[in-house]
């Protein structure tokens, strides 16, 4: 059981390993900053790190990469 367990566990760690590898953009949510609440805007996600957040309008605008995977947010809220 234990073992089965760790397998789990070492599964997830490469598969969220390998998703931060990948750029990927979260649009259409509420971006919490600790100092500020922002409406319907999008975050940048490079390698693991926030590149840039931005509003809907701006994404719609911005020529995002065939490689980034766009996320729908639903309107929830986004947070580091």
């Amino acid at each position: 059981m234990l073992f089965f367990l760790f397998t789990l566990v070492k599964f997830y760690y490469i598969l969220v390993m390998s998703m931060l590898k990948n750029s990927v953009c979260i649009n259409n949510g509420t971006v919490l900053t600790g100092f500020t609440v922002m409406e319907n805007c999008a975050v940048m996600v490079e390698d693991g790190i926030i590149s840039d957040v931005f509003s809907q309008k701006r994404l719609e605008q911005k020529l995002l990469d065939s490689s980034v995977r766009v996320i729908d947010a639903g309107g929830s809220y986004i947070a580091p």
